[in-house]
């Protein structure tokens, strides 16, 4: 408790320096909020949501623990809120408290929201002794996102002058209009006249805002506000085809799809003309298969305010499991993949058999693994490729993944395969684009290939046990993190260029392990990299563990080098959230003629950049009988040896 009420004094001095002004404003419509509280503010959690995630919102996040709080100087004025809703447009409500002493917390209520849509204003009169002003949600699960907050001295209710700006398909600004916070807006431009044509096979869906809602007159501007049209290709059925439709989400339009039309009464399908399965899920959980052969379009009689969603498969032929509980997919047929994964996830305990082949998945995004003891056997792990390509725009360590074995899933097993995610990482300069995120535990994988380049593999299950064997993961940033026992043996850990210029630094790892997690261990791994220079890791949060033992350090990509004389020295020293020091560990990294990299000692000053830079100087290089007690078994615990044994069951599996 002494050392937190240290470090909050040293924050409110810093936050106090900032306010010596009258007016404050932070304004994160166009830019996301820093985490440095010398900027005069402090919170707990953000939101860099991109268009068509959680709305699109940036800010500060309010959860049910997220706040913000500053000091601002003693004088009268109002505090202008501008937030949104970051899940639904359900009505929630945000408090506004003052605090005294040394420790902010919610002290004294001065404000609380009423009924809030997708976005809101909240201005509150404060008096010359509310200065210290403490910023938090209501009790409702809604999730809320400070978008700007503004304090101008003096009780002028005069509105703010803000900017409404139109982009035609491509991005590119066409129009700019002035108008004042509360406004309506009075029309949308006329597609024939405001932007270029449309190309063959494409259609105009419409005006859209930055969160991917569509924008229609009427609509309240209470900040500076884009407006964008849409234009996307034309949907068409084809055989190996997918259509997700989730009618709960705030962005689902019925009029911009092209192959579905509702009412309230039927759903109309337009189909490949072949195989065609039709899942309808519906608001209390369940769900309903429908089995049709040889149309090109089918109509269901369903209550819309029932359904939750549909999701159509156009498929060669029908799946179905033969006596050994396999599923063949065609080759390359992503449809009959997602179908078998869809029927595994009901049964559990079931394999599916994939040919060489790539597996597109478009822009489909976190295709799950529910059910227990599922299998992917790919035929080589060059030649089977699981794929998606998400836009660029929606990057996030929880919304881009390629699969996710969803949370509390056992037995998860990938043997010869690769996992692909496409996300354009260097048309932004980063990009967290996860192949796969593993929520489960005993999960497997055996010659898996992942590609991407930051948070490539995500374990994110803490007590969970893993085994990597002869894999390969690519990335640049952070490319495995998260929490659990991570056992990688002959893995191959490729470090991509960082950018384009191919400058910076590369980090293997960022732990996230707590409790009684091992962390990640690496034993006779090789590393090769593109990247000039590679950090093992970093340590996120918690109780951050990573050991590296008898790694190879591979030149074949391209020399690197493990240290850059400034903040990497083998080991990232800057610390991200810091709840623990960390314990990282190298033994007898080499080269492949068995010149031994690791130094005798190497002792890191560790710099904890959230709380007043504080330090610790920690040793990183582990003796002959430390790295004896990291084996396999100390890892995975009891379940190492049934590890084994799975894996030498699915060896003699052919498809």
């Amino acid at each position: 408790m002494k050392r937190f009420l240290v470090w909050m004094s040293a924050t409110l001095v810093c936050m106090s320096m900032k306010a010596e002004g009258n007016d404050l404003l932070w304004d994160y419509t166009e830019k996301a909020p820093g985490s440095s509280s010398s900027e005069g503010l402090f919170y707990q959690a953000k939101s860099t949501d991109a268009a068509g995630v959680n709305n699109g919102l940036k800010g500060i996040k309010l959860d049910s623990k997220g706040y913000c709080y500053f000091t601002k100087a003693p004088k009268a004025g109002l505090l202008k809120l501008y937030f949104g809703d970051r899940t639904t447009n359900k009505a929630t409500s945000l408090l506004v408290y003052t605090w005294s002493g040394d420790t902010p917390c919610a002290q004294t209520l001065i404000a609380e929201t009423g009924e809030l849509t997708e976005y809101g204003m909240q201005v509150v009169r404060l008096d010359e002794t509310q200065n210290n002003i403490y910023i938090t949600r209501g009790g409702q699960q809604v999730e809320m996102v400070l978008q700007k907050i503004q304090f101008k001295e003096g009780f002028d209710d005069t509105p703010e002058r803000c900017i409404l700006v139109f982009r035609d398909q491509h991005g590119r600004a066409f129009r700019s209009d002035t108008t004042t916070e509360g406004a309506m807006l009075e029309a949308v431009p006329s597609v024939e006249q405001d932007i270029p044509a449309t190309g063959e096979g494409e259609v105009f869906r419409g005006w859209y805002y930055m969160n991917g809602r569509k924008a229609k007159a009427g609509d309240r501007i209470l900040n500076n506000t884009t407006i964008q049209a849409k234009v996307t290709p034309r949907q068409q059925a084809t055989v190996g085809s997918v259509q997700v439709y989730d009618l709960t989400s705030p962005t689902f339009y019925a009029e911009d799809q092209d192959l579905m039309s509702l009412t309230d009464d039927e759903v109309t399908l337009h189909t490949a003309g072949a195989k065609t399965v039709v899942v309808l899920r519906y608001t209390d959980g369940k769900e309903q298969s429908r089995h049709f052969s040889g149309k090109d379009h089918v109509t269901i009689r369903v209550k819309r305010s029932s359904l939750s969603g549909i999701t159509v498969y156009n498929v060669p032929a029908f799946m179905k499991a033969d006596r050994q509980g396999r599923y063949h997919v065609p080759a390359g047929d992503a449809a009959s993949f997602l179908l078998a994964l869809s029927l595994a996830n009901k049964t559990g305990k079931a394999t599916i058999c994939l040919p060489n082949g790539i597996y597109d998945l478009g822009e489909q995004v976190l295709t799950p693994i529910r059910g227990d003891e599922i299998t992917i056997l790919g035929q080589s792990m060059e030649g089977t490729v699981i794929r998606n390509a998400p836009d660029y725009h929606t990057e996030s360590i929880n919304r881009t993944a390629t699969l996710r074995i969803t949370d509390g899933v056992r037995g998860t097993y990938l043997q010869d395969l690769t996992i692909e995610n496409a996300l354009d990482y260097y048309r932004l300069g980063s990009g967290r684009a996860v192949c796969l995120w593993d929520q489960g535990t005993q999960t497997i994988c055996k010659r898996v290939r992942m590609l991407s380049h930051q948070d490539t593999y995500y374990s994110n299950k803490q007590g969970a046990v893993k085994l990597f064997e002869d894999c390969e993961i690519h990335g640049t940033v952070d490319f495995i993190c998260g929490d659990g026992s991570v056992y990688f043996k002959n893995t191959v850990l490729y470090s991509e260029k960082r950018n384009l210029a191919n400058t910076g630094v590369n980090y293997l790892t960022a732990s996230n392990s707590n409790g009684e997690d091992k962390g990640y261990v690496f034993e006779s791994c090789t590393v090769m990299s593109e990247c000039p220079v590679v950090s093992l890791g970093r340590a996120w949060r918690y109780s951050p563990r990573v050991v590296f033992m008898n790694t190879l350090a591979d030149y074949g990509a391209g020399a690197f080098s493990f240290e850059d004389g400034a903040g990497t020295q083998r080991w990232t020293k800057n610390l991200m959230n810091r709840d623990a020091w960390p314990f990282f560990g190298e033994y007898n990294t080499h080269l492949a003629d068995g010149t031994v990299l690791t130094p005798e000692t190497n002792d890191v000053t560790f710099v904890d950049t959230n709380s007043g830079n504080t330090t610790q100087t920690l040793p990183t290089v582990i003796t002959d009988s430390e790295a004896a007690k990291w084996t396999m078994d100390y890892v995975l615990g009891a379940w190492a040896e049934e590890a084994r044994k799975k894996i030498t069951i699915n060896q003699h599996i052919t498809l």
